[in-house]
């Protein structure tokens, strides 16, 4: 576990601390050790990780993202398991709004979707801008695949009913 928090330029003595995202090569974008691990579906990190003191909230703090947000971003279901087993809220929102939904959407996550949906997740829910999951898919490429499943598992109707979509 300390070489991988090493090579991702996380400080092994401090597993609270923030570092460069490998989802995020050469910008700017700081994360925790955890928010990585969940990323990369490292659940043996993972663990260890909370076993020594890391949280799985606020996971990127310029934008409130959680470990739960970038599990799904990233598509790894036993992540998305595991993090909710060890008590990830289900529809937690970042500060734009958007909830793990709207990650697993945006890069065409299906398997994620199903997962949170399974469990009963939010999957209409508007962001800040009145974006839902299935908005979001629609905006980036990958998410043609999301948008599919969201239809045919009656997000169509949740959205004309919430008056999102006419």
């Amino acid at each position: 576990a300390r070489g991988w928090l090493r090579g991702g330029g996380f400080d092994p003595e401090s597993p609270r601390s923030v570092g460069r995202a490998s989802l995020a090569p050469g910008q700017p974008l700081m994360i925790t050790p955890m928010a990585e691990a969940v990323f990369q579906g490292n659940i043996p990190i993972s663990s260890w990780l909370r076993d020594n003191g890391a949280e799985q909230d606020i996971s990127e703090p310029f934008r409130s993202r959680y470990a739960l947000h970038f599990a799904c971003f990233g598509g790894h279901p036993e992540a998305v398991k595991w993090l909710l087993k060890n008590g990830a809220e289900l529809d937690v929102k970042d500060d734009c709004g958007q909830n793990p939904a709207h990650f697993a959407a945006m890069k065409g996550r299906v398997a994620i979707l199903q997962l949170l949906a399974e469990r009963g997740a939010a999957m209409s829910d508007a962001d800040i801008d009145g974006d839902t999951p299935m908005h979001v898919g629609a905006m980036h490429s990958h998410g043609h695949q999301a948008c599919e499943w969201l239809v045919i598992h009656g997000c169509i109707s949740d959205l004309l009913a919430k008056k999102l979509i006419s």
